[in-house]
């Protein structure tokens, strides 16, 4: 059909006028059959001739046990036809408008199947059921056996036009159900590979979206991806890799050197470029540039074997549970000793791509991934997701600590956490400049204590969804983010002790402070909070009356802008609740306060010297 765009000018008055007289039909179509139009019908046609009678249905609809009213957007695109077995006995019929009379509580009108056509040969008695098709959806409802009294209706005896199944104060309802949402399927991450010659040159698309730079993520199964060049080279070919859970953990040279195994544990193999698999020589495998080397084991723990000292340029993907069970890898889900793979790749320099590396167990153990990429000073891309959501304590400890070269996150799905599970997960990635969404709302001991610290790039924080916390949640946890700018919100209102200890200590760029809205306080929860933010000129109103051990202690220490403080406490006779929490503030400033409550004057751990007392007054 051509499109209005393409014709011209006159074309486009006679295409509009065209369009007028349509919908003037239409409307009559509508008017005259209560249905926009009549719709293909979705089941075949059926030769009725075949049968020596046939019996007639008046029923109403229901949807998950809801009435189809006139008020169901997309009603009248509802097809319904009889079945015996697989053999169609009606014509798929739509459903339509019923004017007569029925009764006040299904609506007036209401759509209905008016006089479906059921057909069988002899006597009948046979089982009949239903089925729908939505044709404005595209979705076909799960079958329906119309029963009585808990018994199948067989044609005749129970839907027949005479038995009264016709009754317009009494109407039967066929009842359909949604079918199931299918499964999610896999998606997938297009990638250049590394030391691609002139790879930046590339851009990509996946369907019929924008081209832009990879890599793209998150491409769903089945989706056609372009790609596009703009460099001055000339292309002769390229080709695709396809990693899945079926493919084993694969080390692959980008330069010539070495492939070093340190301490490899007993039964381990590899394999090089599709070769049969050995463990001879592997501690030490000599690679040329583009050789790909399987490992496979069935070892339950790698605790002590490293990759590490090999002097190739490598990337790493697939799926690491081929270490676990070198047959059955693509479907192994579970981890059963504590540090399975931790410090895996502690220290390698010479790994530079980690983006489609696979963890897939959804049954993590104490520390199974601690410190496994600690230390890869050229990594820059990590997994695309860590795909557990129920997490074991330090599952993710320092996983990532000292990857200086990283600049994006995995995605985090959990949303239960586990204690010291992102403890120093990402302490100093000094390139990363996103933090990944944390979608967690129950917390544990020092769950996310250090995870950025010294992340120097990281302008904005993710959200906090929490609001009940654990102790030490968020202990030191944007430490030394120079670039931070941005603080979340932070909502909770009951605390546990050390749970902001440290929290923004030495977020140099940040201007504005979070509201703290808790009234009831733990020992030390505010400790460090904000030491040495130096563009921070205001504190947050402090509401609570009653303070406790430590709960400001050195709170703004060095926070040389600072100028101006409202503190309501009454009661500040806790031990160090106070403690330096002023020092190094701010020449001259305003401190806001009850009247009643009894500040040392000119003090660090109270009211510093050079700033004015002013009463609080309530608004």
């Amino acid at each position: 059909m051509q499109s209005q765009a393409g014709l011209s000018f006159a074309g486009q008055q006679q295409h509009r006028h065209g369009k007028r007289i349509l919908a003037v039909l239409l409307m009559l179509v509508m008017a005259v059959t209560g249905a926009w139009a009549d719709i293909d019908t979705h089941w075949p046609d059926f030769n009725s001739s075949s049968y020596n009678g046939n019996s007639d249905l008046v029923a109403g609809i229901t949807i998950d046990g809801v009435v189809i009213d006139c008020t169901y957007v997309g009603w009248d695109q509802l097809e319904v036809a009889a079945f015996v077995g697989n053999e169609c006995r009606s014509a798929g019929e739509s459903v339509n408008y019923l004017y007569n009379g029925y009764v006040v509580e299904y609506g007036d009108p209401f759509p209905v199947l008016d006089g479906m056509n059921l057909y069988y040969n002899g006597e009948g008695g046979e089982t009949v059921t239903f089925k729908m098709y939505n044709h404005a959806t595209g979705v076909e409802y799960t079958t329906y056996t119309l029963t009585l009294n808990g018994e199948p209706i067989s044609i005749l005896t129970g839907v027949d036009h005479q038995e009264g199944w016709d009754d317009p104060e009494h109407p039967i309802f066929l009842n359909f159900t949604s079918p199931a949402s299918p499964a999610a399927s896999d998606t997938y991450n297009v990638a250049m590979q590394v030391g691609t010659e002139d790879g930046t040159s590339w851009t990509a698309k996946a369907g019929t979206g924008q081209y832009q730079q990879l890599p793209l993520r998150g491409v769903a199964e089945g989706t056609q991806v372009s790609l596009k060049y703009s460099g001055k080279k000339r292309v002769k070919s390229f080709k695709t890799t396809a990693i899945t859970l079926k493919t084993p953990l694969t080390m692959e040279a980008i330069s010539d050197g070495t492939i070093n195994v340190n301490s490899p544990k007993s039964g381990m193999k590899y394999s090089k470029n599709g070769a049969a698999k050995t463990s001879e020589g592997i501690a030490t495998i000599s690679v040329k540039k583009g050789d790909r080397v399987a490992f496979y084991g069935n070892g339950t723990s790698y605790k002590g074997t490293k990759f590490v000292g090999g002097s190739a340029n490598v990337i790493v993907y697939g799926n690491i549970m081929s270490l676990v069970d070198e047959d059955n890898f693509a479907t192994a889900k579970e981890l059963t000793e504590t540090e399975a793979f931790s410090s895996l790749f502690n220290g390698n320099a010479a790994l530079t791509d980690a983006s489609c590396l696979m963890l897939p167990a959804t049954t993590l153990t104490t520390g199974c991934y601690k410190d496994m990429l600690k230390g890869c000073s050229s990594l820059t891309a990590a997994p695309v997701k860590l795909p557990a959501t129920t997490l074991a304590n330090k599952c993710y400890y320092g996983m990532f600590q000292a990857c200086t070269s990283l600049t994006a996150a995995p995605e985090l799905p959990a949303t239960s956490l586990a204690e010291e599970c992102y403890h120093s997960m990402f302490r100093g990635c000094s390139a990363l400049t996103a933090a990944p969404e944390l979608k967690a709302e129950k917390m544990a001991s020092t769950c996310y204590g250090y995870m950025f610290f010294g992340c120097k790039k990281l302008t904005t924080a993710p959200e906090l969804k929490s609001t009940k916390l654990a102790e030490g949640c968020y202990s030191c946890m944007f430490y030394n983010c120079d670039s931070l700018t941005a603080a979340p919100a932070l909502d909770a209102t009951t605390l546990p002790q050390y749970c902001y200890s440290n929290m923004f200590r030495g977020c140099k760029s940040l201007t504005v402070a979070p509201a703290l809205d808790a009234t009831v306080l733990s020992n030390y929860c505010y400790r460090f909070m904000f030491y040495d933010c130096i563009s921070l000129t205001a504190a947050p109103e402090l509401k609570a009356t009653t303070l406790v051990e430590g709960c400001y202690q050195s709170m703004f220490h060095g926070c040389t802008n600072l100028s101006a403080v409202t503190c309501l406490a009454t009661d500040i006779a806790a031990t160090k609740c106070t403690d330096s929490w002023l020092y190094g503030v701010a020449a001259t400033g305003t401190f806001t306060t009850p009247s009643t409550t009894a500040w040392t004057e000119k003090s660090s751990s109270g009211i510093p010297s050079g700033w004015t007392r002013v009463d609080y007054v309530e608004e």
